[in-house]
């Protein structure tokens, strides 16, 4: 199947409300990956009230603007390929059972059990909140077993990349037709014109989140140099202009090097 392909999906309460959408713009709603949408269709006898991804009620949102979120006990699910006559032909399974390890298995328990007693305490007889916190914890155990596959995945993409974090964001920027942009020690020594210590630079690094940075796409003047130095300034780094020991330097003079990209 391909990202072009569509599927009608329908959503049942008192009555039905039906919706066409390319496995493009599900998996855009869904937050999930094109090639894993096939499986989530084959799998809609197991969707929860939300839809196939539980508590993202994004296609709900879709399908339907005015339905109620809380009167969800007697919703259903079907899904019809438009593509083909049939139903929607089996996918492989969305989780490796490779994947499924211990550890996994043993997380997924108790989410299930503090789920059942969550349920149970809001007033569901035993017998319904065992069932569906059982229901919630193979979605859990998905959602587990998805994160850590990115984890690895990325663990290996910056392998392949021995460190460029050049190379690596260019050819990521290229991919996904984005422009990027990036700071890291080398940008801010050459901000500072000093290097920093191993714990100057953990310490500033310490105040780094992904993102953190994206305003600076283009030309923006003196974004990328303020940034630096609200950063260094909550990681009670000394900035521009003053040496490592907070003493004021000798005429300093602003470097125009960085390591931003953009």
């Amino acid at each position: 199947m391909a990202a072009t392909d569509s599927v009608t999906v329908t959503m049942t309460e008192t009555v039905s409300y039906e919706i066409t959408l390319t496995h493009a713009r599900l998996a855009e709603l869904l937050d999930v990956a094109v090639i894993d949408v096939p499986a989530l269709l084959a799998d809609v006898d197991n969707w929860s009230p939300a839809g196939p991804v539980e508590d993202n009620y994004d296609l709900l949102d879709e399908i339907d603007c005015d339905t109620c979120r809380a009167g969800s006990e007697d919703r259903t699910w079907s899904v019809r390929d438009v593509n083909a006559t049939g139903p929607v032909p089996p996918a492989p399974p969305i989780t490796d059972p490779a994947e499924i390890t211990a550890e996994l298995v043993a997380e997924a328990a108790d989410h299930s059990e503090r789920r059942a007693r969550a349920l149970i305490a809001q007033g569901m007889d035993e017998d319904t909140a065992i069932e569906q916190a059982a229901d919630e914890a193979i979605l859990f155990s998905r959602r587990l077993a998805q994160v850590a596959r990115q984890g690895r995945t990325i663990v290996e993409l910056v392998a392949a990349y021995d460190g460029n974090t050049y190379r690596l964001l260019r050819d990521l920027g290229d991919h996904l037709a984005a422009s990027l942009a990036y700071v890291d020690r080398p940008t801010v020594e050459a901000h500072l014109e000093r290097t920093l210590s191993d714990a100057e630079w953990a310490a500033t690094n310490d105040q780094f989140t992904a993102l953190d940075f994206d305003e600076h796409v283009g030309d923006h003047g003196s974004f990328r140099t303020d940034w630096i130095e609200s950063v260094l300034e909550k990681a009670g780094v000394p900035g521009y202009g003053y040496t490592a020991d907070g003493q004021s330097a000798a005429q300093p003079t602003q470097s125009a090097t960085g390591g931003a990209v953009a």
